[in-house]
Parts: structure tokens; C-alpha cells; sequence
């Protein structure tokens, strides 16, 4: 229930930081295009609290999904988050009806960020390539026992420094600006 996980920006090519986490023996398992729409609520502030609630759309090689995800706040500091998830996945036919419960609760669908995603694993590790709309590339690092795995991506030559904040929390800093 709980997600320990760190983000890095990656300088370079998404394909070449593919085949770096390959020669470290990771093995492929998915490729994914993600919609993300965050809501928010007219008697709660997500952002002050540390919190996220998120609705997904995956369409993957290995088929789609639909993912409805509550994320709690932050449990430590620093570059690798900690946090409490839970998420529901729904059948396509229960989609409308559950956004739908959702709005007439008062929650919005504010925010959408929309990401190309290739997966891979290695052992009880997860790592996702992401190349995120309007951001560039990343990599998520998901699993216990990452620090051994941060410390050789490091040393990488596509390493451009670990990232502490959440893709929507890029995002609207991006927009301030």
C-alpha cells in the first residue's frame, strides 16, 4: 500500500537510457501511453495537504486500463517519496460512472499530464522511462532497496539529477513561469 519511489531527469535519449537499464539486466516488460487527469476539490487543497487524486488511462501493448488512485501525503523527505497508495482498477464500463459520482461530489478533473512509458523490472526493482508532454525525459525508480540502484544511476552518463517533486508538480511550476 505503500510506494517508495525516485524520479531522475535523464539527459539524453529515452532509447538510450532503455538500453542502460537492459546491460544492467533489467528486463523489458511493457510499453504504455498514460493519461493522467489529477482533480480537485472546492473543500480540500491537494496541494497543501500532499495529496493526489488521479484517474488513468493506459493504453499499453498488453492491453488498457483504467485506474482510479488516491495518493497520501508524503511520508519523508528528500528525492525518494514514500507515500501511501491506493488504487482501484475499473472495468471500461464502470469508467462514466464512477467520473461521474466524482463531479457530483464536487471533485474536478483540473489537470492532465500524458506521457509515453516504457517498463522494466529486475528483481523486486520497477523502472519506468518516461517521456513526459511538455517535461522531457524521466526515469521512475519504484521498489524496496533502491538506493543501491540510484547510486550506479549516478554515475550514469545520462544522469541530470534526481527530482523530489511529482510530473504535476513540474508542471505547474512550469506554467508560473
Amino acid at each position: 500500500m505503500y510506494e517508495t519511489e525516485a524520479k531522475i531527469r535523464v539527459n539524453g535519449s529515452k532509447e538510450g537510457v532503455v538500453t542502460w537499464f537492459a546491460s544492467m539486466g533489467f528486463q523489458y516488460v511493457d510499453t504504455c501511453y498514460e493519461e493522467d487527469v489529477y482533480f480537485t476539490h472546492p473543500c480540500r487543497d491537494f496541494a497543501a495537504t500532499d495529496e493526489a487524486l488521479r484517474f488513468r488511462y493506459k493504453r499499453c501493448s498488453s492491453g488498457d486500463a483504467y485506474l482510479l488512485t488516491y495518493k497520501g501525503p508524503r511520508v519523508n523527505e528528500g528525492f525518494v517519496k514514500t507515500r501511501l497508495e491506493l488504487e482501484t482498477r475499473l472495468e471500461e464500463g464502470q469508467v462514466k460512472s464512477v467520473l461521474k459520482t466524482l463531479e457530483m461530489l464536487g471533485f474536478t478533473g483540473r489537470f492532465v499530464v500524458r506521457k509515453s512509458r516504457v517498463i522494466l523490472r529486475n528483481g523486486g526493482l520497477t523502472v519506468s522511462v518516461d517521456e513526459v508532454e511538455g517535461l522531457g525525459v524521466f526515469v521512475e525508480v519504484e521498489g524496496g532497496g533502491i538506493e543501491p540502484l540510484l547510486r550506479e544511476v549516478a554515475s550514469s552518463p545520462w544522469f541530470g539529477g534526481f527530482v523530489g517533486k511529482t510530473y504535476l508538480e513540474l508542471m505547474l511550476e512550469k506554467s508560473k513561469v
